[in-house]
């Protein structure tokens, strides 16, 4: 049979646009097909007042410069023949998990001493489970498309009681903290394997940003695929997949209708399933709950008092006012936002190579919120209540900032900032469905995960989230992983961490 390609990917995500890199370096055949204007999925850039603004991108993480050990980004990089110098990273000073009780600071691993001090500090008795729990993580092996590890899912806050038995329970609380927040779809846990990546990710490897944000990767990734043979199309839409009789796929596209032998998709589960004319299968998941708004600010460093009090020192902050608890879950229905947690990035508080801070005139602040998409996509339809739902979250975004500054003390007025903010914009739940595609805006994808990547179809294969692995890094590892077992059927090529 004549086919048109070896292999159609679905969605120019960080995972489609590896598994597409890794598959065109085997001489495959590759289509990739990206209904936006640029490759990236949820995170990627736009350009805005002359302004380049990242998507999703808060901090790169997993960074591990290659004299420290092989973390996760130095396979990365050598499966897909990319240098690391190329991509410029600068790694955070140290980045914070504050609660009303206290603070944690962390910083780069795979040293893990600034971490150590915060939990000695906060939590004298407790520093030696801490470490037996570092132990615990440095010693787990994780391998990538295990399906056994779908049907054996442990919740992480239960053993994290076992590991941490007698400890405060307010050290789970804020070690769970940053684990959810980038990576669960989960609402209040997140599956144990999943948990000792992110551990590992944040923690004992750690934060850092491309120079110019996300662009400097993409460009990367594209090049890499052009480089291979890969042929890309953007603004096509996926219209529909149909299964042939001698086992081939067609996919109708607003570009055309393209035939090939394997399809792999970083659409979603459901989303790709939907996507199939046949529809005796059931769809047995339910879209994924869990959902953000984020704002965007920029300030003139040159008007704020923050300069000379030495602040921000940190590159990531995570936020929580409720005592003793973190609460990561939808708001209620008649809810937009949580305001009593946030993400809340410095995107620009990095170093350089030298290890000094990156000099810049202004200060940008991006602020993450829990949302509910039934209460925003409900919202939209009127565009008046729509917007001025937006400006109550970018000044519930700022109040929020002003609650930590005054934690690190120092007390700003709310027109203090929003008088002198020279740029601003706000992202919204219906903001991610509509530019991602995803059912809910589930940023983290649906709560059952498919570790294989395999579907209830013959040679459709999912990466990305939904096959289990979430984040920049973790979607480039999915791509890679799914490419080489299902396209290459290389077995042992980075398959664990």
């Amino acid at each position: 049979m004549n086919l048109d390609f070896d292999v159609i990917i679905i969605g120019a995500g960080m995972s489609g646009i590896t598994a597409g890199i890794r598959s065109a370096m085997s001489g495959k055949r590759v289509l990739l097909l990206e209904q936006q204007q640029e490759v990236g999925g949820l995170n990627t850039y736009y350009k805005r007042a002359e302004r380049i603004i990242d998507v999703g991108l808060h901090a790169f993480t997993n960074y591990l410069p290659p004299h420290k050990g092989k973390g996760a980004l130095n396979k990365i990089l050598r499966q897909l023949r990319i240098r690391f110098e190329d991509l410029k990273l600068g790694e955070h000073p140290s980045s914070l998990i504050s609660f009303a009780e206290g603070g944690m600071v962390f910083g780069n691993g795979p040293d893990v001493q600034t971490f150590c001090e915060s939990v000695r500090k906060l939590f004298p008795e407790d520093e030696q489970r801490f470490l037996s729990l570092v132990r615990t993580i440095e010693n787990y092996n994780v391998n990538f498309i295990d399906a056994k590890q779908t049907q054996n899912e442990k919740s992480a806050r239960q053993e994290l009681q076992k590991i941490l038995e007698g400890a405060n329970p307010l050290l789970l609380e804020m070690l769970l903290f940053p684990c959810l927040v980038y990576g669960s779809s989960w609402e209040n846990d997140l599956e144990f394997s999943q948990f000792a990546i992110m551990f590992r990710a944040l923690f004992l490897e750690g934060f850092a940003r491309p120079e110019g944000g996300v662009k400097r990767l993409i460009d990367l990734l594209k090049a890499r695929f052009l480089e291979e043979g890969g042929n890309l199309k953007l603004k096509c839409k996926v219209l529909s997949l149909t299964e042939g009789k001698a086992g081939e796929w067609r996919v109708f596209s607003t570009l055309g209708v393209f035939s090939a032998k394997q399809v792999i998709s970083c659409a979603g589960s459901l989303e790709s399933y939907k996507l199939i004319e046949e529809r005796a299968l059931p769809l047995a998941q339910e879209r994924g709950k869990l959902t953000f708004t984020e704002a965007i600010f920029v300030l003139p460093r040159s008007a704020l008092v923050l300069q000379n009090k030495g602040l921000p020192k940190h590159s990531v902050v995570f936020y929580n006012e409720r005592p003793g608890h973190y609460r990561y879950a939808a708001p209620l229905e008649c809810t937009a936002i949580d305001t009593s947690s946030a993400l809340i990035c410095f995107p620009d508080n990095y170093l350089d190579a030298q290890k000094q801070t990156i000099p810049s005139e202004e200060l940008v602040i991006r602020v993450s919120l829990l949302a509910n998409f039934d209460y925003w996509e409900k919202l939209r339809k009127v565009r008046a209540d729509y917007l001025r739902a937006k400006e109550y979250v970018l000044e519930e975004s700022i109040k929020l900032v002003l609650r930590y500054l005054k934690r690190e003390g120092v007390e700003l007025s709310y027109l203090e900032i929003k008088d002198k903010i020279i740029f601003h914009d706000v992202f919204t739940p219906w903001t991610i469905r509509r530019y991602g595609g995803r059912e809910g805006a589930a940023v983290y994808g649906h709560e059952r995960k498919s570790r294989d990547g395999k579907t209830p179809y013959s040679q459709l294969y999912l990466c990305g989230s939904d096959q289990g692995f979430v984040g920049v890094v973790g979607a480039m590892l999915s791509g890679i992983a799914i490419a080489n077992q299902y396209v290459i059927k290389d077995h042992q090529s980075e398959t664990s961490i």
